[in-house]
């Protein structure tokens, strides 16, 4: 074994993966004119996962109804 095998370094070009690519070459960074319009770009291309989906799903089935009055009504009288 070579005493200075350890102090050795070796070049190797820097690995860059697909989407770092991508995202150098993407055009220039989109705006929104509200909050909503950004969530919405968001949506349309972010997959839920189907448990998360159904979860969810589950969750607002078991909400009560909503009553007559909002809360508020019924407080102020």
């Amino acid at each position: 074994m070579d005493p200075n095998a350890r102090l050795r370094q070796e070049h190797r070009e820097p690995t860059v993966s697909k989407a770092a690519q991508d995202h150098r070459t993407q055009a220039a960074p989109l705006e929104f004119a509200t909050p909503e319009e950004m969530i919405r770009h968001d949506r349309e291309r972010t997959e839920v996962p189907e448990a998360v989906g159904e979860r969810l799903a589950h969750e607002v089935g078991a909400e009560p109804a909503p009553t007559g009055r909002p809360w508020w009504r019924r407080w102020l009288g």
